[in-house]
């Protein structure tokens, strides 16, 4: 399947951002682009703007999924 890469200066205010990820996640996100036949770039673009949140605008299962256990309360006096 032929990518359909972005038209050159398609993106409104395009930023280049590094980041690191596991080894896997890339893998995963190249089998999702190719898949689709978009880019890693379109594909991570559209999944975070199609992401659903909850009603304090974090994304739904994060929680769940990332417990914050490690965390002590803190109070103050």
């Amino acid at each position: 399947m032929k990518v359909q890469r972005r038209p050159r200066g398609s993106l409104d205010e395009a930023r280049k951002i590094g980041l690191w990820i596991e080894a896997q996640a890339d893998d995963r996100l190249a089998e999702l682009a190719a898949a689709a036949g978009t880019t890693k770039s379109a594909l991570t673009q559209w999944l975070i703007e199609a992401v659903e949140v909850d009603e304090v605008g974090q994304p739904i299962g994060w929680t769940k999924d990332h417990p914050r256990e490690e965390e002590l309360p803190i109070t103050t006096a």
